[in-house]
């Protein structure tokens, strides 16, 4: 059986910093064209390399949602 090659990914990069803004507001203005206000922040997900060095690996989006639904506040 002949294994499967990746390819490399052409799509938004979510992770970096520039994406996952992106996401972020996605989500917000899904949302808000709902009728909800929902709030989204980064949160840097930071690592050490082998020297100790740390650094910013990915980006996590946050948001003041509980169980993945708006709180209920309704947009202005």
């Amino acid at each position: 059986m002949e294994k499967k090659r990746h390819t490399q990914w052409s799509g938004i990069d979510w992770l970096d910093q520039a994406g996952a803004m992106a996401l972020a507001a996605r989500i917000s203005e899904f949302w808000a064209a709902k009728g909800h206000i929902v709030r989204t922040w980064l949160d840097p997900i930071r690592v050490r390399d082998a020297e100790g060095r740390e650094r910013i690996s990915c980006y996590c989006i946050r948001s003041d949602m509980v169980g993945g639904l708006p709180l209920g506040g309704a947009a202005q």
